[in-house]
């Protein structure tokens, strides 16, 4: 599922994968400018973002690929239905936590 951020080479996409057992959150960078973006990104947000956002973000500038990313992952079973409440609580927090730290810094980019 991906969600909008405010400009058109950016997204927030919500993940599960049911091969690695996990669920995640990658702010998904995009376009002629991805790396210049990610760059820019990067030097207003990084540090903060551990303490802001989570302190097991993986930014990761995909050296070789047309995009960048930020990437928030947990373990977590998605076809394990009695574990969905834990699951959505935990998108529901990040996801917030992602919009709140992202958005801002991303509009003035």
């Amino acid at each position: 599922m991906k969600l909008p951020i405010g400009k058109s080479d950016f997204s927030i996409s919500a993940t599960v994968s049911s091969r690695d057992k996990t669920i995640g959150i990658w702010l998904n960078i995009l376009g002629s400018n991805a790396k210049d973006n990610y760059d820019k990104l990067y030097s207003a947000g990084y540090e903060k973002s551990f303490d802001e956002v989570n302190q097991d973000l993986n930014w990761d500038r995909m050296e070789g690929r047309k995009m960048c990313a930020v990437i928030l992952k947990t373990s977590g079973d998605f076809s394990n239905s009695e574990d969905w409440d834990n699951q959505f609580e935990w998108f529901k927090i990040h996801l917030e936590k992602y919009q709140k730290f992202f958005k801002p810094i991303i509009m003035k980019l």
